[in-house]
């Protein structure tokens, strides 16, 4: 078989500043709402996305998630047992809806010690709509954007 080159397009959000906005404090609302498109989307909600993108957006971007931990760890009081190195969380998204990235975004910051989260990078993975992660750069601990293009060679 033949090699062909397969170029890759990837956008990397690092830390520089911290943006005041708390994720409270943006404007999430219109965010999410952005993707919804009525002539295309009322007929078929599920098209576009995979999912039910009226249904997603419905949820909000703060829910409350059931703790499945064992109960062994559940009840450890982990930062008793000193300190804990600060962690980065790596999210990639490509063509997914705002309203579950938002979700993802917030559900890191809102479950996770302040103190032991150092960042979140998001990896726009050559998402079609590229003002998707651009967007977040508005809400504390969501990096500002770095462009990286990436040449993968396959076989």
């Amino acid at each position: 078989m033949g090699t062909s080159t397969l170029t890759v397009y990837t956008y990397v959000f690092l830390f520089a500043q911290w943006p005041a906005l708390s994720w409270s404090d943006f404007d999430w609302r219109t965010y999410v709402n952005k993707d919804w498109r009525e002539e295309e989307d009322a007929e078929d909600p599920e098209k576009r996305f995979g999912i039910n993108l009226r249904s997603s957006i419905a949820i909000g971007v703060n829910r409350t998630v059931p703790d499945n931990r064992p109960r062994q760890c559940s009840s450890v009081d982990w930062l008793s047992h000193g300190p804990l190195p600060d962690a980065s969380v790596i999210v990639t998204y490509r063509d997914e809806p705002r309203s579950t990235l938002l979700r993802t975004v917030v559900s890191v910051i809102e479950r996770s010690p302040p103190e032991l989260l150092r960042e979140i990078i998001l990896v726009d993975d050559n998402n079609d709509d590229q003002t998707v992660g651009e967007e977040l750069r508005a809400i504390r601990k969501v990096p500002q954007l770095i462009r990286r293009d990436e040449v993968y060679r396959t076989r």
